[in-house]
């Protein structure tokens, strides 16, 4: 896994900032860190980590050099609307609701290994994606 290319889903990116998950944040904080130079995000991860965020009445100003910190630090991949239509197809293919398939497309698009994350198939392996929970 040191060379392959991982795609982290909001859930880590929210639990790194956590402080009510002892645990789950410092799984999440050492992952960010062991893969920090493998990491991507789809700008849907940067998008539902904002609104979270934005939702527990986070500084603002703390919320804009988070998510420039992250885009110093981190590939952030486009959403296009192949990635959409492919995320439909795999709704219909896959057991997995469209938000997490829109993840998937992004990921199968650009040639990512592996997404991070505490949801969808675990384990599992999709069209060359597998799905890693690394909180486990």
């Amino acid at each position: 896994m040191r060379n392959e290319k991982i795609l982290i889903d909001t859930n880590i990116l929210i639990y790194a900032w956590d402080q009510a998950e002892t645990v789950k944040q410092q799984k999440a904080i050492d992952t960010l860190e062991h893969f920090r130079n493998q990491l991507y995000l789809s700008v849907q991860n940067l998008s539902e980590f904002t609104a979270v965020m934005m939702k527990h009445r986070c500084d603002p100003e703390w919320l804009h050099r988070t998510i420039r910190q992250f885009a110093g630090v981190m590939n952030i991949l486009p959403l296009t609307q192949s990635e959409i239509l492919n995320a439909i197809k795999a709704v219909n293919q896959y057991p997995m609701h469209y938000w997490d398939a829109q993840i998937w497309a992004v990921a199968r698009s650009n040639g990512i290994d592996s997404i991070f994350t505490e949801d969808g198939p675990i384990g599992e392996t999709i069209e060359g994606v597998t799905y890693i929970n690394p909180l486990s």
